[in-house]
């Protein structure tokens, strides 16, 4: 391998087993002159990837309770991430193994223990691949963007226990505890309002344990855009990108939702509620 190849190259290593980790990095070193990375985990490799994107990728195809389709599949998904090279290490030389690793974007096979001359090829092979077509950068308009926004038919539909209780607080004979059955029957939608309204943003006192409390202090419309964002967020999780961080995700929306209902008391014309949602 030339020297041009090899001087900023950066490699990351996933691994589990501290021997083999030991054998490939003594074998990556007499071959070529790199900047190197080892962890053992799916999730350290991902923040890894995501904080300092590596050029090539050495992963074992077991990496933990996982196999490396799932990375390969992540990597893929991502504009920017797609054109690191990925070389899959396994045991033995499971045909099938093959068959999906190369399915999903590697570009090397190696069983182990790795021999120097193999891991040197598929470097190779990886380094003098053609690079990716550079990605064309749009720049829309707020006309434009307007537009599209026009064409969009439908949202993802809500949750069957949030329309329930859009129908009940038209009714102006519910009750706190007619709203409070619609939300306990889904019990993932109780948990995630439950964790809103005990947030820093409310500072209750004390910590409110049910949702008929929280009604009741809170309020229909503020349960009501509570329940909206537990319902946005549950939409999203199961995404199944490792790249997605639901999370932050959620942060990011009520910080959002918040911020739109505080800057339309600014405007007398406006409705809060309507600017919370929109915000959301």
């Amino acid at each position: 391998m030339s020297p041009e190849q090899s001087s900023s190259l950066r490699v990351l290593l996933i691994d589990s087993s501290a021997v083999a980790v030991k054998q490939i990095e003594q074998t990556i070193k007499s071959i070529v002159s790199c900047e190197l990375k080892t962890c053992d985990s799916f999730r350290e490799a991902v923040e890894s990837i995501t904080q300092n994107p590596p050029q090539i990728i050495i992963t074992e195809w077991t990496i933990g309770t996982v196999t490396a389709d799932k990375l390969l599949r992540a990597l893929q998904s991502h504009e920017q991430l797609k054109k690191i090279g990925v070389i899959v290490t396994t045991t033995s030389r499971n045909p099938e193994i093959v068959r999906q690793a190369m399915r999903y974007g590697a570009g090397g096979f190696l069983t182990k223990p790795v021999v120097p001359a193999e891991l040197d090829e598929a470097l190779k092979n990886l380094l003098e691949a053609p690079p990716p077509k550079p990605v064309q950068v749009v720049t829309e308009s707020r006309s434009d963007i307007r537009t599209r926004i026009r064409e969009i038919e439908k949202l993802a539909p809500m949750p069957k226990a949030f329309q329930n209780l859009l129908e009940a607080m038209r009714d102006p004979r519910s009750s706190a505890g007619d709203l409070s059955e619609i939300i306990k029957k889904d019990q993932a939608l109780t948990a995630k309002i439950l964790k809103i309204v005990n947030s820093a943003y409310y500072g209750f006192y004390r910590k409110i344990g049910n949702v008929q409390h929280a009604i009741v202090i809170l309020g229909f419309a503020e349960i009501k855009n509570i329940t909206l964002a537990a319902c946005i967020i549950q939409a999203y999780e199961g995404s199944g990108s490792p790249l997605f961080n639901v999370e932050k995700f959620w942060k990011h929306s009520l910080a959002a939702a918040f911020i739109a209902r505080s800057l339309s008391t600014l405007k007398p014309e406006f409705n809060s509620e309507d600017a919370f949602s929109i915000g959301l």
